[in-house]
């Protein structure tokens, strides 16, 4: 008797809550995503945008009972790969929405010692 053949899912890299562990964990290209489905998860956001680049890391927002806030975050190794999927996947109909995909803009991150 053989066994069923199991699909393996992809490792997704993980971003941490809360601030980056180091200087390395700061990202080129960091690609904001709005108007995602009702059941987004991290899979579905990399699987969306996997063919555009090399992904560091993916980040669904959530609800407190858990369920999407239809908005993500991509980040890719290059600005390259950022701007392919932002050409590609800006104002397209995803599962019935128009998505909302650019370039994040980050606040500057004020750094300060301990005290004070």
């Amino acid at each position: 008797p053989s066994t069923p053949h199991v699909h393996a899912r992809p490792s997704i890299p993980h971003v941490h809550a809360g601030r980056p562990h180091s200087v390395s964990t700061q990202y080129v290209a960091s690609v904001y995503v709005a108007n995602l489905p009702a059941d987004a998860d991290r899979l579905l956001l990399y699987e969306l945008f996997a063919p555009f680049g090399a992904i560091l890391s993916v980040r669904i927002l959530t609800e407190p009972q858990g369920g999407s806030r239809g908005i993500g975050f991509v980040n890719f190794r290059d600005l390259e790969a950022a701007s392919s999927a932002i050409s590609a996947l800006d104002s397209s109909v995803f599962r019935d929405r128009q998505l909302h995909v650019a370039l994040q803009h980050r606040k500057p991150v004020h750094t300060s010692d301990q005290g004070a």
